[in-house]
């Protein structure tokens, strides 16, 4: 089974647990540039996205960039919802980093090509404004709460409206500053899920998290 899921986690780029207990977890880790433009330098994943729960209702979001590139930054970062929630009852606590602007509505947001997301969290695109996600401030830590019994694999969910569900993405980030001059930029999200692999496996059983205790 620990092959499988290292096959998963390298194939997706997301991971699941759901625990025998209280806790579940899920992970997403962006790895392609998919819109036609630039990718960031250096290797990926350039960011991860981590979910965790142990109370439904409550669920720890930690983000973190592995972005190199001098001058490169994260501008916009979209999720989604398991449409049994509503994400306008969402309520985010910033425990740490650069200070986001979030917004949460069913389908209110849009990545290029991408369908609909339901959350969208932005940062500052200034010149080194101190809330700049880069390579200084690689680090966000959020506290969601909602009046309904989500928990982080609700936030495994495809984006909407682009076609077959199959065919959408979990999360995808616009990343600016790239290249020399900093001129380019590019939309990345997890490797292109594979139907077949979600199948036998399960969405919600995919899994792997690296998580920092504060």
């Amino acid at each position: 089974m620990l092959g499988l899921v290292r096959f998963a986690r390298a194939a997706l780029g997301l991971v699941v647990v759901v625990g025998p207990a209280t806790a579940d977890m899920a992970t997403f880790e962006l790895t392609r540039e998919y819109s036609g433009a630039t990718p960031p330098s250096g290797n990926a994943p350039w960011l991860r996205a981590s979910f965790l729960s142990t109370t439904p209702g409550t669920v720890e979001l930690r983000l973190e960039s592995f972005l190199s590139g001098t001058g490169e930054f994260i501008s916009c970062w979209e999720f989604n919802l398991d449409s049994a929630f509503d994400p306008s009852l969402l309520t985010f606590t910033q425990d740490f980093g650069p200070i986001a602007t979030i917004d949460a509505q069913v389908d209110k947001f849009k990545a290029a090509g991408t369908g609909l997301y339901d959350v969208r969290m932005q940062w500052p695109t200034g010149a080194k404004k101190p809330d700049r996600f880069d390579s200084d401030f690689d680090l966000a830590e959020f506290v969601i709460t909602s009046p309904e019994p989500l928990t982080a694999a609700s936030f495994a969910a495809f984006s909407t409206g682009g076609g077959n569900a199959l065919h959408g993405l979990y999360t995808a980030a616009h990343i600016q500053g790239i290249g020399r001059g900093g001129d380019d930029s590019g939309w990345i999200t997890t490797p292109v899920p594979d139907a077949g692999l979600l199948a036998i496996l399960g969405l919600g059983t995919l899994a792997s998290m690296r998580r920092r205790l504060t």
